[in-house]
């Protein structure tokens, strides 16, 4: 029994004599060895200044300062850097054909997307086929680094993604490798938890390298737009290549706000997308958003900008067939409740570039829209409607009713926080008024003139002595497709107009 003893004690001890007569050509060997693959798979110079290596209680490699250059020379950074990194292996696994790692936990990581190569016309593509991966890492962490996509434009910008939290299991340059990340959205800013797989590698070209899975948005604050307040969540998920991603998934706003002029407003979206992820422009598809009880649906493109201002600049077409004119008012206005209800008919085209001050200064609008069966919240306002309906009509001594719908059709231009409006039609039963005139948004103050139509004589729309003195001037303000037609103005604000006739325009007539 002592002899087994001590003969196991002998191989023990040579073992360790021989690793320890090893080290120094293992440490220098793995540090050789681990450039050499890095070299291969990423077609760049790789530098290691240092490498220590560790046997017991497992083996560990410490390194600090690798540096991964850019395999295109005029790229401005490097494609990745790291602090230090340590690395847990087995003997086997270092003198494996290919070199695996069981774990590896990585400080200071920076990632450089270069910019795309600009090749010229007709040269050939000089993409190499994926090779077998001679470096296997069964699992990666890395904490507190960044993504950076860098520009190929002089003077713009890169796009910066700060990442929290990076976890990659099974890495290898000849597969797909699973990534759960936590990261920060730049703008907006919020969290964004995503997972799904990336690769195989493309090392002439990493833009080009696949990319699949789901996202989670949390509480991205719009505040960062100035003029706009609320928190957008959303999720959905990803497929395609870095720079181009086709994305798909859902919105929910439910403090949605201008706020300069509106209240909050709860903002669904579902929407359909391809991403640029190399700078985060980002083609519309299809957009079906719900604002209340309102649906809209719109395409469009955000796209980043440097001129006039840099910044990103949002395009979108926009449509709503049957809408809830007050559920868009409630955008525009700040009291309860909307100035006018009613069933909207809207097509928009909508303009919003980058800059200071205030978003419904920078919004541009232009389009058509039509509201039937409007009313006013207002009571007085709603009388004032319903009496020139039956003075109208002829029937001035006919009982004011509140069942008195408006229809309002009309063209519009949204500049500089003013609304204008080039030809606007409101109309109730026995009369109508075609107006065209200003709406300053920030004030909420009205500026119009225009016509009113009646379908009775001006004598017609009062009884008694009124009726009678009225009948001279009938001739003078017949229309002629009307009983009467008046020029009138209409100015105030929205939640006490002032209707009026132009006595000047009226005398000159």
């Amino acid at each position: 029994m002592k002899r087994w003893f001590l003969a196991g004690a002998i191989i023990l001890f040579g073992a360790i004599a021989l690793v320890l007569a090893l080290w120094p050509p293992l440490h220098t060997s793995l540090r050789t060895r681990l450039i050499e693959v890095l070299e291969k798979h990423f077609k760049a110079d790789v530098s290691l200044p240092s490498l220590d290596v560790s046997v017991f209680p497992r083996v560990t490699a410490y390194g600090t300062k690798l540096l991964i250059q850019n395999p295109d020379a005029t790229a401005p950074s490097p494609l990745i850097g790291i602090e230090s990194f340590d690395a847990q292996a087995t003997l086997g696994d270092l003198a494996s054909r290919t070199l695996r790692f069981r774990r590896v936990g990585l400080t200071g990581l920076n990632v450089h997307v270069p910019p795309k190569r600009v090749r010229k016309s007709g040269t050939q593509s000089s993409f190499r086929k994926i090779t077998r991966s001679d470096l296997f890492i069964d699992e990666l962490f890395s904490e507190e680094g960044n993504l950076v996509i860098d520009t190929e434009k002089p003077g713009k910008s890169p796009l910066v993604f700060q990442i929290h939290r990076l976890h990659l299991q099974g890495f290898g340059f000849d597969h797909p490798t699973a990534f759960d990340t936590t990261l920060i959205n730049p703008v907006p800013p919020g969290e964004v938890q995503a997972r799904g797989q990336f690769g195989p590698w493309v090392p002439d070209e990493p833009r080009l390298t696949p990319i699949s899975g789901d996202y989670v948005l949390a509480r991205a604050d719009l505040s960062k737009f100035e003029g706009l307040a609320g928190h957008l969540s959303s999720r959905g998920s990803f497929d395609g290549k870095l720079e181009q991603l086709a994305v798909k998934g859902t919105t929910v706003t439910p403090d949605f706000l201008l706020t300069k002029s509106g209240q909050p407003v709860k903002l669904d979206t579902v929407f359909d997308a391809v991403v640029d992820g190399t700078n985060g422009d980002t083609i519309l598809n299809r957009v079906a958003a719900t604002l209340l009880h309102t649906a809209i649906v719109a395409k469009g493109r955000v796209i980043k900008v440097e001129q006039p201002k840099k910044g990103r600049l949002i395009e979108v077409n926009a449509s709503i067939d049957r809408g809830r004119l007050e559920d868009i008012m409630r955008l525009a206005v700040k009291h309860e409740p909307a100035p006018m209800m009613g069933t909207l008919m809207l097509r928009t085209k909508m303009q919003l570039p980058p800059g200071d001050g205030e978003v419904i200064d920078r919004l541009r609008l232009e389009g058509q829209f039509s509201v039937q069966s409007g009313r006013f919240s207002d009571g007085g306002v709603q009388r004032k409607i319903a009496d020139l309906s039956r003075r109208g009509r002829g029937e001035p001594e006919a009982p004011i009713t509140d069942r008195v719908f408006s229809n309002l059709k009309g063209s519009f231009v949204m500049r500089d926080g003013v609304l204008r409006l080039p030809t606007v039609t409101f109309s109730v039963e026995g009369a109508q008024v075609n107006l065209s005139g200003t709406f300053d948004v920030n004030r909420e103050v009205l500026d119009f003139s225009g016509t009113l139509r009646l379908q009775a004589k001006l004598s017609e729309t009062v009884t008694g002595f009124k009726s009678l003195l009225l009948k001279i001037v009938d001739p003078l303000f017949k229309g002629k497709d009307a009983g009467t037609v008046l020029p009138i103005t209409v100015q105030g604000t929205t939640d006490a107009p002032k209707f009026g006739v132009d006595v000047k325009r009226a005398l000159t007539k």
